[in-house]
Order: structure tokens, then sequence, then C-alpha cells
């Protein structure tokens, strides 16, 4: 259990769980409430991106892109398997 939380807090997602407990309760517990990737997207915030000119700024639209892009995979996933 200590591990997975480790694991949960190196991105964040420990604290998300936690100031969102009722909306991951469904994430977590069997609820009827289906959970689709847009509520999950919103349940974090993106930090103001770098400057539009920089190399980190293309690097981090590039991992929004990518986040967004499993959040949509894995929703098709679920839907696949209910």
């Amino acid at each position: 259990m200590r591990r997975l939380k480790e694991g949960l807090k190196t991105l964040g997602v420990l604290e998300c769980i936690q100031q969102h407990a009722d909306v991951m309760q469904a994430a977590f517990v069997n609820v009827a409430q289906t959970i689709d990737a847009t509520m999950v997207e919103r349940l974090f915030t993106v930090q103001p991106l770098s400057d539009k000119e920089s190399n980190k700024y293309s690097m981090e639209i590039r991992m929004l892109s990518i986040w967004r892009d499993y959040l949509q995979d894995l929703e098709g996933l679920l839907n696949r398997l209910t």
C-alpha cells in the first residue's frame, strides 16, 4: 500500500484523489456513474505553459496530447469491456 501511495504521489495523482474524493470514488468503488475521459481530464489542472517560442513549450504540448490520447484510449478499452 505504501508503494502505491508513493507512486500516485509522483504525478500529483494522490493529491487529486484526496481533493476530489467524491468524484474519484467512482474510479475505485463500483457505482452506477460511468467515468469518461472528459471527467478525468477536468480533475487535473494544466499549469501555465512555457513561452510559445521555447523548446519546453512544444514538449509540454506533446505531453498534453499524449495524456489526452491515453485517456481516450483507456475510455475506449473500458467501453469494450463493459
